[in-house]
């Protein structure tokens, strides 16, 4: 994709990107999560970005947009342009889910959109995994509209993050605990892997790096949100589970 895209402008084709255009290769979640670590002030300037992890088979493509605390748009407009180069009903929205488009995290700040369709023998992570349970014709696919896409971003103005309104203080639940304001210190998702089982909360039984409402609620603690206020936005899980976890973090 990045050969393609260089050739084009080479040639005239398109226009020179006005902004840059950086493509990443690293080990999934760690290797993002260090680039992340390390490259703070670049990321504060960048705009957008795309995950392609588990693109090689057909469709219709999962388009998989940014969390609520942090949308910007991207996933409805990937939606728009497949519909318009490859016919409706070849892509389908989904809720977000958390992988390699951790930098979706607020803290971190880069709206991503994540169009998925894995290889169709659900074989990524073992031996199985070969370029044969690719197909090529629906990776050339995904180049092209990701091509596309990148450029369409590059043409934007300004692309402007969203973030969840703050629920009514006094709506919500009447405990001491509701008006705390708690403030994370770190980035991305938790993990417990360096924490003993036997001292993980028992509501706790897998280690929280996935999307669930330990990350959710953990991404809404940015030192404005009272612990009730993120109780009411993080979803279905009652208030005193998520002041157990906030009291454990």
């Amino acid at each position: 994709l990045a050969a393609i895209l260089a050739r084009a402008v080479r040639e005239g084709r398109v226009p020179p990107p006005r902004r840059s255009l950086r493509f990443l290769l690293m080990p999934e979640c760690y290797g993002t999560l260090a680039f992340a670590a390390k490259r703070r002030e670049r990321l504060a300037r960048t705009v957008a970005g795309v995950n392609l992890d588990g693109v090689g088979a057909g469709r219709p493509v999962r388009v998989i947009g940014e969390p609520a605390c942090n949308d910007a748009g991207l996933g409805r407009a990937f939606l728009r342009l497949v519909g318009a180069l490859w016919g409706e009903g070849q892509a389908v929205p989904a809720g977000f889910e958390l992988c390699d488009n951790l930098l979706a995290d607020p803290a971190i700040g880069v709206p991503m959109v994540w169009p998925h369709a894995p290889c169709a023998r659900r074989t990524w992570h073992t031996s199985l995994d070969t370029l044969a349970a690719t197909d090529p014709q629906a990776i050339a696919r995904m180049a092209a509209v990701v091509g596309a896409f990148l450029l369409e971003l590059d043409a934007c103005d300004d692309i402007v993050r969203g973030e969840l309104a703050l629920p009514e203080p006094g709506a919500g639940p009447q405990h001491p605990d509701a008006m705390r304001v708690p403030v994370r210190h770190t980035i991305g998702p938790l993990s417990l892997d360096s924490v003993p089982v036997a001292e993980w909360p028992g509501f706790i039984t897998d280690s929280p790096r996935w999307w669930n409402w330990t990350t959710r609620s953990f991404w809404l603690a940015d030192g404005r949100r009272t612990l009730g206020q993120i109780a009411r936005l993080a979803g279905e899980e009652p208030f005193e589970r998520i002041n157990a976890w906030f009291r454990f973090l």
